[in-house]
């Protein structure tokens, strides 16, 4: 079996970030933007660094990907900064695997497009995603928690 990627997640890093490397070299840096209202995700050449402030780069942006309003995971996804739409996913949400919970969703990819780069950023996505679910669920958890210790203190 022949490694094709591994996706690594950043650690200090204000944003989520991710590294696709490829035999042992980063090939691309997965970022989502801070703030955007289609929730975009960028993918830069090599181990782009990023101005605390502004979010920039001066590594080149790969691929961006645009989440839907409703449906997150349908997502389109372009080459560079162009409007060249490169691959789309759309959710499937009404097979068996949905009906459970499972993420499912099919991808097609435009002929000369990096596959390994889409599926590496999609699946950056999905950590982002879940990670963010997480996120919200414990702060209700914690919400919930200190709401109780106050009833049973008055």
């Amino acid at each position: 079996d022949e490694e094709v990627f591994t996706l690594k997640a950043g650690l200090l890093n204000c944003l989520p970030t991710y590294y696709v490397m490829r035999d042992g070299e980063t090939k691309a840096t997965i970022r989502k933007d801070r703030m955007s209202i289609h929730k975009t995700i960028r993918v830069y050449e090599g181990e782009a660094s990023f101005n605390p402030i502004f979010n920039t780069t001066q590594s080149e942006c790969l691929l961006q990907l645009h989440g839907g309003m409703i449906l997150e995971r349908n997502t389109e996804i372009y080459k560079g900064d162009t409007d060249e739409k490169v691959a789309y996913s759309h959710e499937k949400i009404f097979d068996l695997g949905g009906l459970v919970g499972a993420d499912n969703y099919a991808l097609r990819i435009e002929a000369g497009t990096d596959i390994c780069l889409v599926l590496a950023a999609m699946i950056a996505k999905d950590e982002i995603k879940d990670a963010s679910e997480k996120a919200e669920a414990d702060a209700a958890a914690a919400e919930e928690a200190a709401k109780a210790a106050a009833e049973v203190e008055s």
